[in-house]
């Protein structure tokens, strides 16, 4: 598969859904202001970008934030429910982006990681700022969608768009090493 779309939204009762978001917002969460959504050094191509805010989830396997639990129950579930393998979590981190005052801005076009893996993305809200990947010499949309998941190989360069319509735009970047499978 290139680009792997579950969406929950109609499946899953939107109380769940608003209770996972509630618990990812919680002042349990410790949220942090990041300068640039990417490190300077990986930023080749001089891109513009924002601040945004992070909160790491799980690290190197191993669960950082209390609210943790809450993010490997979700993806068991997932997992039940899709049939798609996920084998070894390297990393979950939170991002919220906003509207900026410079309009629609993209984060530098990039990768995750530089070593086999798969992108797993969980948008928590509906936003009109969007992920875009390229694959080959086309690029892909997907529009943020309360529940929805999104699973592509981490190879993929993709970026973030800030929203210009919602007022923020709230997902979950999980890295799997290794393969995850359909």
């Amino acid at each position: 598969y290139e680009i792997y779309q579950c969406d929950w939204s109609s499946d899953v009762c939107s109380s769940d859904l608003d209770k996972f978001y509630n618990e990812v917002v919680s002042p349990r969460v410790k949220w942090q202001i990041e300068p640039s959504t990417i490190r300077p050094e990986d930023n080749k191509d001089g891109q513009n970008d924002f601040m945004f805010l992070s909160a790491q989830f799980i690290g190197n396997n191993l669960s950082i934030q209390p609210t943790s639990h809450i993010i490997l129950n979700l993806l068991s579930k997932f997992q039940n429910r899709t049939g798609v393998k996920i084998k070894d979590i390297w990393r979950v981190q939170g991002n919220i982006t906003t509207i900026t005052p410079k309009g629609r801005m993209n984060s530098p076009w990039h990768c995750d990681r530089d070593v086999p893996h798969h992108v797993i993305l969980y948008y928590i809200n509906d936003s009109d700022g969007d992920t875009v990947l390229r694959i080959g010499d086309k690029e892909e949309r997907v529009t943020p969608k309360k529940g929805r998941f999104v699973v592509f190989n981490g190879s993929y360069v993709h970026c973030g768009e800030t929203p210009m319509n919602t007022q923020m735009r709230l997902i979950l970047n999980m890295n799997e090493i290794g393969r995850a499978h359909v």
